[in-house]
């Protein structure tokens, strides 16, 4: 177990939230200098996460504000009560490719998203419309960032029509 106190100084030295998935992590991510060699935490959208902000110095208050709060998308979002789940990590990925995964699939997803809650069709919907409008943007967001960060570029590339030998030389009637 890491005594509070020492958890807080690694606070106060590294604000991001980390990735802890076991006891041993756990212990790791609230030692100062060794939280570090961690991934940081993600939110939905791809943007790192970092521990509750407070008034004044942050070991001292009890007190936690946000500075996520005027996002517009999170806005619209809450407004309507429509939730995003974080994706899946596939069994086979590297924290490496999971932390990359979910920042390029976080940011497209984003910016997708404050482009359709801006938009006169996201004012003309009903709510359920609108939530399965957000389910299909972070799908296709999530395949983009899959495809482009993981697929082979031979997978990529996709094979061109085969051209007309015919096509240089005029039609005989």
């Amino acid at each position: 177990m890491v005594p509070s106190l020492i958890s807080q100084a690694t606070r106060v030295n590294d604000p991001m939230v980390r990735e802890s998935k076991g006891p041993v992590s756990r212990a790791q991510s609230r030692i100062p200098g060794a939280s570090e060699s961690l991934p940081a935490q993600r939110d939905v959208f791809g943007r790192q996460r970092l521990a509750s902000e407070g008034f004044g110095p942050d070991y001292l208050s009890p007190i936690n504000t946000s500075t996520r709060g005027n996002d517009p998308v999170v806005s619209a979002l809450e407004a309507r009560g429509i939730g995003v789940s974080k994706p899946v990590r596939a069994k086979t990925w590297t924290p490496e490719q999971w932390d990359q995964f979910q920042a390029v699939a976080g940011m497209k997803a984003h910016q997708d998203l404050l482009a359709l809650v801006r938009s006169a069709k996201w004012k003309a919907e009903d709510k359920e419309d609108q939530a399965d409008a957000v389910r299909t943007t972070v799908t296709k967001a999530r395949r983009m960032a899959k495809r482009s960060l993981f697929e082979s570029p031979a997978r990529k590339a996709k094979p061109a029509a085969a051209a007309d030998p015919w096509a240089e030389f005029p039609a005989v009637q």
